[in-house]
């Protein structure tokens, strides 16, 4: 599945973030991207559509996002300036306006 998704540089769609989230197995260098479902219900799919999908979904690529059904999500990516892999925690606050969440 995974190999198939980058092939196709295609942004992989999963609830298996126990696996996919892991960066020795995954890399980020070596996917279009990954989104997780953190949740069975439907909203965690909802989020990642209105993030992800249409014009903007090329943005997302070579990161790895996870989704819950609250509207909260981490976006996993590698800071270009330093190279390190960091992670962000966002959360829709306003209908449709990401913005990013610290505790």
């Amino acid at each position: 599945m995974f190999q198939l998704a980058r092939r196709e540089r295609r942004i992989l769609v999963t609830r298996n973030a126990r696996d996919f989230w892991d960066d020795r197995r995954f890399p980020l260098e070596q996917t279009s991207g990954i989104a997780v479902l953190g949740s069975e219900r439907p909203e965690a799919a909802i989020y990642m559509l209105r993030l992800m999908g249409g014009k903007y979904g090329d943005l997302w690529r070579g990161m790895k996002i996870e989704f819950s059904a609250n509207g909260e999500y981490r976006v996993k990516q590698r800071d270009a300036e330093i190279g390190q892999v960091a992670t962000r925690r966002m959360r829709f606050r306003k209908p449709g306006v990401p913005e990013e969440w610290v505790d």
